[in-house]
């Protein structure tokens, strides 16, 4: 295998450091789920299990057990797309700043072709 010169080592490096603090920032702005929502969602479903249960403990109530059922699978299917936007955003997210971090290393890449053809260019020739 052939030893790096120390300019592929330099790209390395930053691949891994531009990888780690990306990583890091991208890792402490991740949305954040959003709790308060669960928690109306509790508040009001809880209640219509209390009402589910007593309809099938024979107890009378305004609706019938179906429309209670309805109500729920009402706020089941809302809270389930609160949850399914929310893994889209987050991966939504972790794809931004992976994308930033491999823009990042090919322009120091880049760079690190153009500074060569540069220096190359300045290279006195040998005649032969």
């Amino acid at each position: 295998m052939n030893r790096l010169n120390g300019w592929w080592r330099l790209w390395l490096v930053w691949g891994v450091l531009s990888g780690a603090v990306l990583g890091w920032i991208g890792s402490t702005n991740i949305p954040k789920i959003p709790f308060v929502l669960i928690e109306i969602h509790n508040a009001k479903v809880g209640p219509l299990f209390m009402e589910r249960q007593a309809i099938k403990e024979g107890k009378s109530t305004a609706r019938t057990e179906k429309q209670v059922q309805n109500d729920i699978d009402e706020l089941q299917a809302s809270l389930k797309s609160v949850v399914n936007m929310y893994k889209r955003e987050r991966l939504e997210h972790i794809l931004t700043y992976v994308s930033y971090w491999i823009i990042s290393c090919l322009a120091v890449l880049v760079l690190y072709w153009t500074t060569q053809w540069i220096i190359r260019g300045f290279r006195s020739k040998v005649v032969q």
